[in-house]
């Protein structure tokens, strides 16, 4: 008898059941990009983007550099920049890495070019290897860009956070201005197409 009773006390009864499942909802999820990047246009006077609330949003190249070629001294100096720009820049803002593929495009037209009014068989074919090279490369091998994606509430507040990462990036030059056409790319890839279309 004493058994059965744990067992009747052990299980919920349908009610309880009941209850579980309404306070059991999912948590709502915004369901389109424009609902998360909430972008009213490109102010081309000062550079960024206006958003629905009044906010400015910007974004800023961070130039990478390469990591086996520089010493440990330079090494060490760009790691305590960057660490500097965390604590100085204290506003909010988000650190983009993006795998782009490598274009070719330019180099490959340029050898189509020499390989139709070339003579020579022997560089000919020097020519074909160069420009299979450069189709491989632009198939398969991909770079990574840096950037910074950053808030403000207006317009004075934007160009001060501008010139804060470009007094602490720029003695190394580890910062680049980008153009409206670059951010558009940027966010295009980042919103998967949705958003600019």
């Amino acid at each position: 008898m004493k058994q059965h009773q744990r067992k009747t006390n052990q299980e919920p009864e349908p009610e309880q059941k009941k209850k579980r499942r309404r306070k059991e909802k999912p948590p709502v999820i915004k369901k389109t990009t424009r609902d998360i990047l909430p972008i009213l246009e490109y102010d081309a006077t000062s550079g960024c983007y206006r958003l629905e609330d009044d906010s400015y949003l910007d974004i800023l190249q961070i130039v990478c550099k390469d990591l086996v070629a520089i010493n440990d001294t330079d090494r060490q100096f760009d790691y305590y920049t960057l660490m500097k720009l965390e604590r100085v820049f204290q506003d909010d803002h988000k650190k983009i890495c993006l795998n782009v593929p490598t274009k070719t495009n330019k180099q490959i037209s340029f050898l189509q070019h020499k390989m139709n009014t070339c003579t020579d068989p022997y560089r000919l074919r020097q020519l074909e290897i160069k420009k299979r090279e450069l189709e491989w490369i632009q198939k398969n091998r991909s770079g990574k860009e840096f950037f910074i994606m950053f808030f403000s509430s207006n317009l004075d507040e934007h160009q001060k956070q501008v010139n804060t990462i470009i007094s602490v990036l720029q003695p190394i030059h580890m910062i680049r201005i980008i153009d409206q056409a670059k951010k558009d790319e940027l966010l295009e890839k980042l919103c998967n197409k949705l958003f600019w279309h």
